[in-house]
Formats: C-alpha cells, sequence, structure tokens
C-alpha cells in the first residue's frame, strides 16, 4: 500500500526547512514567499 499523503508531508517539511535555511536572514513575510515558491517549484 502506498501513502502518498505522507510522502508530501515529508517532502514539504524538507522544503520548508531548506527555505528556513536560506532565508534566514529576511523578514517573515519574505520567508513565507520563498517557501511557497521553493514549494510551488517542487510541486
Amino acid at each position: 500500500m502506498n501513502y502518498f499523503t505522507s510522502n508530501i508531508n515529508e517532502m514539504k517539511r524538507e522544503i520548508v526547512k531548506f527555505s528556513r535555511i536560506m532565508s534566514n536572514e529576511f523578514k517573515k513575510t519574505d520567508k513565507k514567499f520563498i517557501c511557497d515558491r521553493i514549494y510551488g517549484l517542487g510541486a
């Protein structure tokens, strides 16, 4: 049995961790924008 939902959640967690590292010095709104853009590229 495949668990696509848990795979997607795991992928999103990794993307969020990566975007936090990359956007550490930005404002909160910019961090969210960067996270959304990176997630949009991967999806």
